[in-house]
């Protein structure tokens, strides 16, 4: 019998005026999963919940954050938003 696959976390920031999905985490609990499945999961979630989903992935993000001088990161991450409304 295969092992159950983890639960999946899914965490939301939503605008109470516009009910718009601000944010939204997706933790698929699978460490040892590879890239792609984590893609995947991400993905299906997001286009679950919304119809323009901005799909990020934290773990690039945060090291790209490690590399950009403080600020930058959040402007892009805005930039990106911008486009896709």
């Amino acid at each position: 019998m295969p092992e159950p696959r983890p639960k999946i976390k899914v965490r939301m920031k939503i605008n109470k005026l516009t009910g718009e999905i601000e944010e939204l985490i997706v933790d698929d609990q699978a460490r040892l999963a590879p890239e792609e499945y984590h893609d995947k999961v991400a993905e299906l979630v997001a286009r679950a919940l919304a119809r323009k989903a901005d799909i990020v992935d934290t773990a690039l993000e945060k090291k790209e954050a490690e590399r950009e001088p403080a600020g930058e990161a959040e402007e892009e991450r805005e930039r990106r938003a911008q486009e896709n409304r």
